[in-house]
Order: C-alpha cells, then structure tokens, then sequence
C-alpha cells in the first residue's frame, strides 16, 4: 500500500511542477530549455502512470484517468500557446 501511495504523490508532484514549465514555454515558445523541460517531465508522469494503470483498485484507475486528462490538457496548453 505504501509504494502505491509513494507513486499517487510521485505523479501529483509531478503534475505540479509541470505547470510552471508550460508557463514558461507560452511566454517565450524559442525556449528550447522549456520545451526539453516538459518532454523530460511528461515522460517520467507517463512512466509513474503505467504503475497505476495496472493496479486492481479501481480508484487508482479512476486517478490515472484523471492524470491522463490532465495530460491532454497539459500538451493542448503548449500546442495552443494558452492556459
């Protein structure tokens, strides 16, 4: 239970500092560091969130639904130059 946990707040703190990241990215889209930033972070959200996918209780499936909405939306951000 305990490593279940451990990877809910790996993949909230996750998705929390991603924000300032896109943030960024929006200000000035020629910021390749920005842009790397997010890659790098998003892929590490998206590693955390496999674990969670496969788990049997179905409110880590419910969680996992919503951090990948809130992926979506993260990527729509920097395709749209908006929040």
């Amino acid at each position: 239970m305990h490593e279940k946990l451990l990877t809910v707040d790996e993949v909230l703190t996750d998705c929390v500092e991603i924000l300032p990241i896109i943030r960024e990215y929006i200000s000035d889209p020629l910021l390749d560091k920005s842009r790397i930033m997010y890659d790098q972070l998003k892929k590490e959200i998206e590693n955390k969130h496999k674990k969670l996918v496969v788990l049997p209780d179905k409110k880590y499936k419910y969680f996992a639904s919503d951090v990948s909405l809130y992926l979506k939306f993260c990527d729509n951000s920097i395709s749209g130059g908006k929040l």
